[in-house]
Parts: structure tokens; C-alpha cells; sequence
């Protein structure tokens, strides 16, 4: 994304990101207590929202706020979630920092 290139290599990183992730996600909410589902939610809901828009702007299609600059702000306020989530993740567990 960040070399705002669209191409078969960028569009096949894309969907095997998304695969890997559906994938994990799949596996985690099969052992993840309710806590920490929901600290995912939030992340899971944003990605989905990301790819879409992704997948609009490449269409030429762009949602309203969905140029790569506000894609790539809204990444960023994202990870800022993940990092919540990954947090609840390791106190569940019991793993310290």
C-alpha cells in the first residue's frame, strides 16, 4: 500500500495477508476467552473495513473516506488497537513484559 502500486504481486500479497489472518483469527476465536474476544472484535472489524476500502480504491470506486491517506491514518489509529489487543492476549496467558 505504501508503494501505491497495484499490481498481480501486490494484489496476491493482499488476499494471502487476509487469508493468513482469516485463518489465525478462525483458530483464535475457538480458544480465546470472552476478554480477549473482545479486545479482537474492535481489530477484526477495522481490517475487514481496511480491506474494503482498499479494494474500493482499487476499483477506482474510493468510499468517501477512503483515499490512501485516510486509509493509511486509519491503519495507523488501528494499530494502536492491536497493540490493546496483544496486551489482553499475554495478561490472559500470564505472560509478563
Amino acid at each position: 500500500m505504501k508503494e501505491q502500486v497495484v499490481d498481480s504481486d501486490a494484489r496476491n500479497d493482499l488476499e494471502n495477508a487476509r487469508r493468513a489472518y482469516l485463518d489465525a483469527f478462525a483458530e483464535v476465536q475457538i480458544v480465546a476467552t470472552l476478554k480477549v474476544l473482545g479486545t479482537i472484535d474492535p481489530v477484526n472489524s477495522g481490517l475487514s473495513k481496511a480491506y474494503r476500502s482498499v479494494k474500493r480504491l482499487e476499483a477506482g470506486e474510493p468510499e468517501s473516506d477512503g483515499s490512501f491517506e485516510e486509509i493509511e491514518r486509519f491503519l495507523t489509529e488501528l494499530w494502536d488497537r492491536w497493540r490493546y489487543m496483544r496486551e489482553a492476549m499475554r495478561q490472559d496467558l500470564g505472560v509478563e513484559d
